[in-house]
């Protein structure tokens, strides 16, 4: 795993909140899941932090103004690949209401296996989606304009002019995969543990975004939008998609 996980994995609490809305209303009704998970993104060996001016590879100065992620899914395989899944669960994380969630529920017992989670929309799951309204309200903030689809990871930020004496990010930049055909599957080692009613099972999902804005220049490519029907944004958007670093522990 990346040197400096277990580094990030302590700066957990030091996400800047911003005004952003989130999927997560401000006063939720009780829930029993069980599954605490957090997002906590990352820019080589340091959480992502609003204010920091990063430079990628190429030379190319940025700020970061906030990381969106939308699941589909949560669930347990365990060791005899049996899924332990009671249904489809969607939801939103994002830089600027960095909250835990609990996003899934298991019973009381012993557990050896892994948990899975899928990033973004497979087919099952639009349709799913398309055919129930709450669903489709829940996540309409990451629905593609003039499309049906939804984008699951967001990147937006500015970018300094080069070769100026700008000493302030002023460029917009937008990344946005989407679609479901770069939907993915992100997956903890074989784990072994109990749960009760005395205590949540906590997940926290990691994802490393600097060998992506080290994958491409952002001064030439401002906005990706995953559209299939242009072929060099929609293979940029797939080596965006591939260079991004997840790990959930």
């Amino acid at each position: 795993m990346k040197k400096g996980i277990l580094f990030v994995l302590l700066l957990v609490g030091v996400l800047v909140a911003c005004e952003e809305e989130s999927l997560v209303n401000r006063n939720p009704a009780p829930t029993p899941n069980n599954i605490d998970v957090s997002f906590v993104p990352f820019y080589g060996d340091s959480a992502v932090e609003r204010d920091s001016l990063y430079t990628n590879i190429l030379g190319n100065q940025f700020i970061i103004d906030s990381i969106r992620l939308l699941i589909s899914d949560l669930y347990f395989v365990n060791v005899e690949r049996d899924t332990l899944e009671e249904e489809s669960n969607f939801f939103s994380f994002s830089t600027n209401q960095p909250e835990n969630q609990q996003i899934a529920f298991l019973p009381g017992g012993g557990y050896n296996g892994r948990f899975m989670i899928i990033n973004g929309l497979d087919t099952a799951a639009y349709y799913e989606a398309f055919a129930d309204a709450e669903i489709t309200e829940k996540i309409e903030k990451f629905k593609r304009v003039g499309d049906t689809a939804y984008n699951h990871f967001e990147i937006f930020g500015r970018l300094l002019e080069p070769n100026t004496d700008d000493s302030i990010p002023s460029i917009p930049i937008a990344y946005q995969i989407g679609t479901t055909l770069l939907t993915d599957t992100i997956t903890t080692g074989t784990m072994a543990f109990s749960v009760d009613d005395t205590k949540d099972v906590r997940l926290v999902l990691l994802c490393d975004v600097k060998p992506a804005l080290n994958s491409i220049d952002l001064f030439l490519n401002q906005t990706i939008l995953t559209d299939p029907s242009d072929f060099q944004d929609f293979e940029m958007a797939k080596r965006f998609s591939d260079s991004l670093k997840f790990g959930l522990f």
